[in-house]
């Protein structure tokens, strides 16, 4: 058999099956689109801030509930009460407040004393206190206006006797933007983004400007000459995360400004904060 002529066309074929071979490759591998350095960032950044929130919500259930427990191993005098509400005040710094509530809503003791004047209140009339009451299980506020005229979210965990019997709830205040303060100071020198946190039905729970917080974002007419700032809002109480670029004042001053929103929510029990980093252009 004469192979002259015949080794350089295999090669020649051999060439060929290669090309195709990575050509095919090619169009059928997966592109990865490039991760932009400011939304790496923006990420990082925005999972911090949800992580450190959300182990403050969780520690703040399970004050209530060691509260509850303690309160369960006593036979309830004023002086063992007061004690038990004062320490668990003073555990964490965004609790305002702690009290004990009977089944007929009554403030039974609460911690600080400057709170003393709400015993012997009536507080059964608030949805969150008539809630913990029926429920008998732990239950969560919005933020609300208090008995006392001041904003808060509400954080209520039955009480039971050691025999077993319903003795009350107890109630911990919270303030929101004591809780997500420092986490928000770290973002902002680590990062670069500012933060800001709100309810899904647009309440704001915390804005580097103090005087928005408890402020309503819909309806408001300070954000009605900026029609974007309303659909970022929108897009953010529908969709737990995402991104959302709009138009509104710098922090701090009047002059407008691009800005560009990434959140993610955070939340307890059946309550959840859309929690923002945001970036001004």
């Amino acid at each position: 058999m004469n192979l002259k002529g015949k080794c350089p066309a295999v090669a020649v074929l051999g060439i060929l099956l290669v090309f195709c071979f990575v050509f095919i490759s090619g169009c059928t591998g997966e592109e990865t689109s490039p991760v932009h350095p400011e939304e790496e960032k923006a990420s990082e950044a925005l999972a911090s801030l949800k992580n450190e929130v959300s182990v403050s919500l969780a520690e703040t259930l399970a004050l209530a509930e060691r509260t509850s427990d303690n309160l369960a191993d006593t036979d309830r005098n004023q002086t063992q009460v007061n004690a038990i509400l004062d320490n668990s005040q003073k555990s964490l710094p965004w609790v305002e407040s702690a009290a004990f509530i009977n089944p007929a809503g009554i403030v039974v003791a609460i911690m600080p004393d400057s709170y003393s004047g709400l015993i012997g209140k009536d507080l059964s009339y608030q949805d969150i206190v008539k809630e913990g009451l029926e429920k008998r299980s732990p239950v969560i506020s919005d933020y609300i206006l208090l008995e006392v005229a001041e904003k808060g979210v509400v954080l209520e965990c039955p009480v039971f006797s050691e025999d077993g019997e319903f003795a009350g709830v107890v109630s911990l205040v919270i303030d929101p933007a004591k809780m997500i303060r420092l986490p928000a100071e770290g973002i902002k020198s680590g990062y670069g983004f500012s933060v800001m946190a709100i309810e899904p039905d647009g309440t704001i729970l915390y804005d580097e400007d103090v005087a928005e917080i408890g402020n309503a974002t819909f309806g408001n007419p300070v954000y009605e000459a900026y029609p974007g700032v309303i659909a970022a809002a929108e897009a953010i109480s529908l969709q737990p995360s995402g991104t959302y670029a709009y138009t509104f004042r710098a922090t701090g001053s009047d002059e407008e400004v691009q800005k560009e929103a990434y959140w993610d929510t955070a939340g307890i029990l059946d309550k959840e904060w859309r929690l923002m980093v945001i970036k001004e252009f």
